[in-house]
């Protein structure tokens, strides 16, 4: 009986010290595949703000082919529609939806989609007074507004604008005056961008993608869309209810790239991945987080069963002669 007693105790004993050691190796195993996951949701949110980032490249390459055109440059009145006009049919991705050219005093004088707005002052909109104290070439990236005519009209986007100056020399313009002509501005539609870009990036079952501006406004969330347009830097009780901090949101906006874990009020951890997207002057940071529980979940099931598969039940052990 007492040697019983003694098997049992050193099987119990080396059972313990199993499930201590499996237990820490899926301990350090989940923190391996947190790691891992992470990672690679920090390479797909480059590579997205590298794919924006491209595309706004090639945007500035027709803004510049514009601004470099003697029909744009002297407002010729045939010449710049058709030349306009063929950037837009040829050239130009379904986010930019208009092109308009202003005149040195910020007067729209020739557009695509909406003649109604041609003679409209936008001489005091921020873009306006901001882009055209730019150099030849440079590009100008506006704040989130509200688009202004046509169909989207009332919709969100932002204006990239470059200035115009009386540059090009011809036979009949031997002696350009250099000077500022005005703007040529491409509206652009936030909604479609997202689509292209920033809605179809899934990480995981559920994981997803949301984009930040360096202003610390949401410019999409897809699981809460009714935060989209709130500012991180305005808090009310109503974003205390979901997050514990601001921390790695605030990072976002200054710019930095990074991962980590943060949890929510309701009790959920999640992973997460931010890149910077530079688009000119602005600064905007798209974000990749998925929930903790469905990374780790595969590895605590594997620990579940290595567990189950180690235990030795007691009714079996042996009984002494």
């Amino acid at each position: 009986m007492k040697r019983n007693i003694l098997i049992i105790g050193a099987a119990v004993l080396i059972i313990a010290v199993l499930v201590a050691m499996i237990h820490n190796l899926y301990q350090d195993m989940e923190k391996v595949v947190v790691e891992m996951f992470n990672r690679q949701q920090l390479f797909m949110a480059r590579h997205a703000a590298e794919m924006i980032e491209d595309y706004f490249e090639s945007l500035k390459r027709d803004l510049r082919i514009l601004a470099d055109s003697p029909e744009v440059q002297y407002l010729e009145k045939e010449g710049c529609f058709r030349k306009i006009k063929g950037i837009y049919d040829t050239s130009l991705e379904p986010a930019v939806v208009d092109i308009g050219v202003l005149d040195a005093e910020g007067i729209l004088r020739f557009n695509i989609l909406d003649p109604g707005l041609i003679g409209n002052d936008f001489s005091q909109r921020r873009y306006f007074q901001e882009a055209r104290k730019l150099p030849h070439g440079e590009v100008f990236t506006s704040e989130l507004l509200t688009l202004v005519g046509g169909e989207f009209a009332g919709r969100k986007g932002f204006i990239l604008a470059i200035t115009v100056f009386q540059n090009i020399k011809e036979e009949h313009r031997p002696d350009p005056s250099q000077k500022f002509n005005g703007l040529v501005v491409f509206p652009v539609l936030l909604e479609r961008l997202i689509e292209r870009f920033v809605a179809p990036i899934k990480s995981g079952r559920s994981g997803y993608a949301f984009l930040l501006n360096g202003h610390g406004t949401l410019l999409y969330h897809p699981e809460h869309p009714e935060m989209v347009g709130n500012n991180i830097f305005q808090r009310n009780e109503s974003c205390y209810g979901c997050h514990q901090s601001f921390d790695l949101e605030e990072e976002m906006v200054q710019g930095k790239g990074g991962m980590g874990v943060y949890s929510v009020q309701i009790g959920r951890k999640k992973l997460i991945a931010f890149s910077p997207v530079r688009i000119g002057n602005e600064l905007w940071s798209i974000g990749i987080e998925t929930p903790y529980s469905e990374i780790t979940h595969l590895v605590r099931d594997r620990k579940s069963t290595r567990l189950n598969s180690s235990h030795i039940p007691l009714s079996r052990m042996p009984s002494s002669a």
